[in-house]
Order: C-alpha cells, then structure tokens, then sequence
C-alpha cells in the first residue's frame, strides 16, 4: 500500500498494488502516475513482496528524499515493513503486506469512502466498455458481409436475437449521420489511431492491439499536455521580459491562456489552421535569437569600457596619476560594474542591449 499526501493541501490517496514492480514517475505509463512538474517522467521504482522490498531512485531530476537523506541517482534503499519516500511537495509512506490474491487488478482509492466505491467499480465498469467495443465491432464486421441492400433487415434480425445490446447500443451516444457514400470502413478508429502513429514515428513499432493502442494515446496526450504547459511559460516569460526591460517582444501581445484553454484551440478540428499561426514557433525563435545577440552586445559593450584605448582615454583626464592613472581607471571601472548585482544587470541589460535586441528581432522579422 502507498498513501500519497501533500502536505498543506489538506488530501490524501491510498494506492493498493497487487503485482511488483511499482514504477513512479510523471509519464502516464506509470503504475503510480504523479502529474507534478517536480516529478521525472520514471522517478523511480518500489518493489516489494510481504517480507519488505526496495525503492530506487532512477536517476530523476528533483531527487527522492529517504530518512532526511536525498538519494544518489540509481541508489536502492531497501525496507522490511515501512518506507516514507518525499519527491518534492508530495510524501509517499509505502507499508508492505501480503498481496491479495482474489485479483490482479491494480487499485487506486481515494480515503473518501464515496472515491473508494468508484475505484472498486472501475474495473467492472471498464471490462463491460471493452465487451460493448468488442459486440459492436464484431456485428459491423458480421454486417459488412452482408450486401448493402439486405444490411437493414439483417441488423433487425440482430436486435431481435440479442435484445440486451441491442439496447445498449441505441443509448449509446453516437456520431452525426454519414453518407452511405462516405460510410468508413469497418475498425476505422484504429486506422486512424494507425495512421496517426505511422505520421509520427519512424523506428518505434505502430500500435495495433487495444492495450498498445491505450498506451499510445496517452503518450501523446501526456506530451500534447506537457507541450502545453511549456508553450504557456514560455509566452508568460516573453511577457514579464518585455515588461521588466521596457521593449517590444515577438509574442509580448498575446493573451495569457492556461493550457487547457491552448489545447482547445490548437486542437479544434473545425478550424483549417494557418501555417504556424497557432503555435507562433517562429516568433519564439526570432526572440530567442535576438535576446542572444543582444547579450552578446552588451557583454562586448562592457568589455569595450575595460580596453587598454578607453583605460588610456579617461587616464587622461586624471594626469596627476602619472603611470598609475589607467590602472586607477580599470579598478572604478571595475567596482562600478561589481559593487552591486543591479549595477551589473543594468550594464549587461541597459540601453545596449535594449538597442540591440530592437535591431535584430526588426532584422529577423524583416528577413522571415
């Protein structure tokens, strides 16, 4: 059994698990899948039997924490009955125990008891799905055989032999009406799941059973999700750079949407989207490319101040110094840019840098 708590947000789940190993981790493949950005796609694995087990950290991002002691990449602490593990904000307390026998199914309840009747129900309730999918793909198969113009009396004939799904089939909810013409052929759902995979993948093998077709989807959504997430940070990053340095960014204008909200409008299919008009991949680039040349500017512009011709030039005006007056001028050179963080941060993102971004991103966006 392994509790989930995070502290402070006042929830905790109980995770029962039958079979070993555990894997934890982000990715939506996992055993005991974590949605928390400061948890790694595999964070790590728990195996365990009734005597105890082991957990070991897979070399995760944000480290797992056991007994005040955060584990080394790879490292594997075993325990014979408890194990509090702590990955970020979240508290894992594993308790080992016999496994039950009476399934292999792997649980997930929630402490409220209204959560646990929906978990213990799931499975049922996901073995009838897969049955109905199976009917009905079967009878359309059966029903395929059969020539057009006797396909109608023969589904009558169906639901008179098997009135029970039959009925299910009529409450079931279903598409819009299509064209005789244009009907699509039989298992057309994983054609397109199929023909999806063959766009995306090149060396990895395409799906085709139903286990490696759910798995396939919830890879894609897991990273559609995380691409998301990163896009909407990179555009609230964009904003909050414009805003702290007073210049004009590429996607500095567009609104702060949450993820949810970007993945509505990326994904709605009844719009034929232009080339690069949603994502604006192009725009990101253009920043990017000009807040480095920009910071390269100002690190030039800096180094320009230290140069034996500028040290010399303001000597000058400090002719008292004799030999000693450019050496003078490196070391207030020097403290003016060290003394404080702000003093640098201005120098390296002042006016020169701000001209020079200016200048590039107008030069990339001219270019494009």
């Amino acid at each position: 059994m392994i509790r989930c708590e995070a502290p402070g947000a006042g929830r905790s789940e109980v995770h029962e698990f039958v079979r070993s190993p555990v894997r934890i981790g982000r990715d939506a493949t996992m055993e005991l899948p974590l949605d928390r950005r400061f948890v790694s796609r595999h964070h790590g694995t728990l195996h365990f039997d009734g005597r105890g087990g082991w957990y070991r950290d897979e070399g995760s991002a944000n480290g797992s924490v056991v007994a005040g002691r955060r584990l080394a990449p790879r490292e594997r602490v075993s325990f014979t009955s408890e194990l509090e593990i702590t990955i970020g904000g979240l508290r894992l307390s594993v308790v080992s125990a016999a496994p039950a026998p009476e399934t292999e199914h792997t649980a997930l309840v929630d402490v409220d008891p209204s959560h646990a009747v929906l978990r213990r129900l799931r499975p049922h309730y996901e073995r009838l799905q897969g049955a109905a999918r199976s009917w009905r793909e079967a009878a359309e198969s059966a029903l395929a055989s059969v020539p057009v113009e006797q396909r109608s009396a023969t589904r009558a004939l169906v639901a008179a032999e098997f009135p029970e799904l039959a009925e299910r089939d009529r409450e079931a909810p279903t598409r819009p009406p299509i064209p005789a013409a244009e009907e699509p052929p039989i298992g057309s759902d994983r054609q397109a799941v199929g023909r999806l995979a063959e766009a995306l993948l090149t060396t990895t093998p395409i799906p085709s059973s139903a286990v490696e077709i759910e798995r396939f989807i919830a890879r894609v959504e897991a990273i559609v999700r995380e691409f998301a997430q990163g896009y909407g940070d990179i555009v609230s990053g964009q904003r909050e750079f414009a805003v702290e340095l007073g210049i004009d960014t590429p996607l500095a204008d567009r609104p702060a949407e949450r993820s949810a909200a970007l993945l509505d409008q990326w994904l709605d299919w009844r719009v034929v989207p232009e080339p690069d008009g949603e994502l604006q991949l192009e725009a990101v680039a253009i920043h990017e490319a000009a807040t480095l040349a920009a910071l390269v500017e100002s690190a030039r512009s800096i180094l320009e101040g230290l140069s034996p011709r500028q040290l010399r030039a303001r000597a000058g005006r400090r002719w008292w110094l004799g030999p000693w007056g450019p050496w003078r001028a490196y070391v207030d050179e020097h403290a003016s840019l060290s003394n404080t963080r702000a003093a640098l941060v201005e120098q390296l993102l002042g006016p020169a840098f701000r001209r020079a971004y200016e200048a590039r991103r107008r030069s990339l966006e001219g270019g494009s």
